[in-house]
């Protein structure tokens, strides 16, 4: 995050759900912060539901200021089950 002034930042992580961790913010402090916090006990429902993540993730980014937009995925490549919801 470090060197990329005025780059809106947010988070949203996900398993069996997802959610907005940070919203869009220039404060890279805070989402930083944020970031860090995030760990494998934060979405307590089990599953990897990427589908929700990118929605939630974009849906986020749509509420946040005029920026350009780079969605970051990281997950462990587990699907447990999220093909089959299909949504």
């Amino acid at each position: 995050m470090t060197g990329w002034a005025a780059t809106g930042w947010g988070s949203s992580p996900f398993a069996g759900q997802a959610y907005v961790e940070c919203p869009l913010t220039v404060d890279s402090n805070a989402a930083k912060q944020a970031l860090e916090s995030i760990d494998v006990n934060s979405v307590p429902i089990p599953g990897t539901v990427i589908g929700d993540a990118i929605r939630v993730a974009l849906k986020a980014c749509r509420r946040g200021r005029r920026f350009s937009r780079v969605l970051i995925l990281l997950t462990t490549g587990k699907t447990n089950g999220a093909i089959q919801r299909g949504r």
